[in-house]
């Protein structure tokens, strides 16, 4: 809102509704227990209690339209389109939907044992990516036991009569299902008119399969009061193996086995669960950081970890220094024995190889000035625990990071792909600080975000085409007081999960151009207020003028006025301090589980305490 339309408004408020304090906060709603407690500028965890105004303190506030470059006009406050459905904290969040079934986790994260773990197996595969096309990994798919057949219908139906039979998951000639009245597995799927193909433990008090205990057997039935199914089509079996590199492939064969040390776990190899960390040691374990993948950058396996390289120096160049590994051809595992601040010539960007891991694990290290340019088919790259930002940022000068490819409508058509920025400190550029324009299985996990205006705009192709077959996960990330693009999402599969938003000044996230953005059981806490009686500047760099609207825009379908819409689902957020999402067409948005596994944890508290203490590098990692 510009200046002038904001003044005409402000002169439409009773004047009673004022106040001189200048100081105020919404009621937070938060789900429905109510519960509040106090949130300092400083972002510490907890929501603002309840006050009797309704204006913004000066400093918090909404900035003017943005540059309009890629992001366009602001949408109007009530400018909503057809089939949309705004939620607020004022409505109840729509319950679980089943899209993410936890999944087995590796505990590499230290703290406490109920906090969230931001470790989960995977593959853990010690090789680096083959540069060549034919060995480009295949996008994960179903993790059936046996491939749906389409002609089948749902199948499920007969079991929704059972109230001791529930089913979690449905697909055309596929039912996962709990019984809890020791039926067995045998005859619940008869009577779906399927078979049995596997059969875990099922977890207590969820419909879910308990992955960290043993398969259990069809035949002969187990016995048990309670077990998950997984029942599929009579007759010939199905084998499949995709997305998986061991365990059963649901028809009595094996999808592979794991090297000596790893356990498989819902069709992926890595650390067993409990693993310690040899803290005598360092390098530290690579099993231990490839443990914590998850999403579409799982399969990501980056340098060898047998082939390690030391950063000795803090130099720009030479032997021994980050550029000197990262432009590298080798496949290289990097570590540091030199620590501190590591300051890059601007005008010289870090053009990176393929096939690199930089573990910055129980180091300090802050890059200062480095664009990090990941071109057209590089891929398996890893960066973990660093900082980095530049000294002294230029108006859409410069990215932290920025990948570049061509792509099409499938992941294996992106020469860039398998990427995985995990426990970073990103902030202050001068454009963007993770910009995607085709790149795709990327994975974007346990990062601290922060005094940046525009973030991550992920978007067409370096060809300018679109790119539906962009696969991006954004779990456990820390958006701190941001403008805008926190992201801008376009055309392909955007899963956003367990991700607390604080105080954004434009809006928080935007599904644009089609794309499919799935939001699950994320923090919005929006500023407190709703307008400013003085200027409300942006604080960011570059972060434009001044406003007098306080934005409740968590996430938006249309801010670039110049593209389609984006679809948009919402499932368990929290919604603070009037907090909006846009939710557009949710049944065109993907399932989960289609593709992985994911432990979702609840948008409560301690959500939001774990984000605030654990986001970002673990310089005390091996230290506590």
């Amino acid at each position: 809102m510009r200046q002038s339309t904001a003044l005409f408004l402000l002169m439409l408020i009773p004047i009673a509704s004022w106040s001189c304090s200048g100081e105020s906060a919404s009621p937070d709603t938060s789900r429905a227990d109510g519960a509040t407690s106090k949130a300092g500028k400083d972002g510490s965890a907890g929501e603002i209690p309840p006050s009797n105004l309704d204006v913004a303190p000066p400093q918090d506030a909404a900035p003017s339209p943005t540059d309009g470059a890629h992001d366009g006009a602001s949408p109007a406050d009530d400018g909503m389109n057809a089939g949309d459905t705004e939620i607020s904290d004022s409505q109840p969040d729509e319950p679980g939907s089943g899209d993410a079934s936890p999944e087995d986790i590796s505990p590499a994260d230290t703290g406490s044992g109920d906090a969230p773990t931001d470790a989960s197996t995977s593959s853990d595969l010690t090789q680096p990516d083959s540069a060549t096309p034919d060995a480009q990994p295949q996008d994960a798919g179903p993790p059936d036991s046996a491939t749906p057949d389409a002609s089948l219908g749902d199948s499920c139906g007969p079991l929704d009569k059972n109230p001791a039979w529930q089913v979690c998951e449905r697909r055309p000639g596929f039912c996962g299902v709990v019984f809890t009245d020791k039926a067995g597995c045998q005859a619940v799927c008869a009577a779906a008119g399927l078979k049995c193909a596997r059969v875990f433990e099922n977890q207590d008090n969820a419909c879910a399969k308990d992955t960290t205990r043993p398969e259990l057997s069809c035949d002969p039935p187990t016995g048990h009061g309670s077990d998950y199914c997984e029942c599929a089509p009579s007759g010939t079996c199905k084998p499949s193996c995709v997305g998986k590199v061991c365990g059963a492939d649901g028809c009595g064969g094996s999808c592979g086995s794991c090297p000596a040390g790893q356990q498989c776990n819902t069709g992926q190899c890595g650390a067993p669960p409990g693993e310690n960390e040899d803290c005598s040691k360092y390098p530290f374990k690579a099993s231990t950081l490839l443990a914590e993948r998850v999403g579409f950058g799982r399969n990501t396996t980056g340098g060898d970890p047998g082939k390690i390289y030391r950063v000795s120096s803090l130099g720009d160049s030479g032997k021994g220094t980050l550029r000197d590994a990262l432009e590298s051809s080798e496949p290289w595992w990097i570590v540091f024995d030199a620590e501190g601040e590591i300051r890059i010539n601007f005008d010289k960007p870090i053009s990176i190889k393929s096939n690199k891991t930089v573990d910055g694990r129980g180091r300090k290290i802050h890059v200062r000035n480095a664009q990090f340019k990941i071109d057209p088919g590089t891929r398996n790259l890893i960066f973990s625990d660093f900082e980095a930002s530049f000294i002294d940022p230029k108006d859409n000068v410069g990215d932290l990071f920025s990948l570049r490819s061509t792509g099409g409508p499938n992941p294996e058509d992106y020469p860039t792909r398998n990427i995985w920025f995990h426990h970073l400190d990103l902030h202050h550029a001068g454009d963007g600080l993770i910009d995607v324009r085709g790149g795709s299985n990327i994975t974007i996990s346990w990062n601290h975000f922060h005094d940046h205006t525009k973030l991550m705009l992920h978007t067409k192709t370096t060809d300018d085409k679109a790119s539906p077959g962009m696969r991006i996960t954004y779990h456990h990330n820390w958006f701190e007081k941001i403008t805008r693009r926190a992201p801008q999402f376009a055309y392909g599969l955007a899963d956003f999960f367990n991700n607390w938003h604080q105080h954004w000044y434009e809006y928080g996230a935007a599904s644009i151009d089609d794309a499919q953005f799935l939001s699950e059981n994320n923090i919005y806490e929006a500023r407190e207020g709703t307008v400013c009686l003085k200027p409300c500047p942006d604080p960011n760099p570059h972060g434009g003028g001044n406003d007098f609207t306080v934005s409740k825009k968590a996430v938006v379908n249309d801010w670039a006025p110049d593209k389609t819409v984006g679809f948009v689902k919402s499932v368990g957020d929290r919604l603070l301090n009037d907090a909006k999402v846009t939710v557009h067409q949710p049944e065109k948005v993907f399932n989960r589980q289609t593709y992985y596994q994911a432990q979702v944890d609840p948008a409560d508290d301690r959500l939001k305490e774990t984000l605030r203490t654990r986001t970002g590098p673990r310089a005390d990692y091996c230290k506590k």
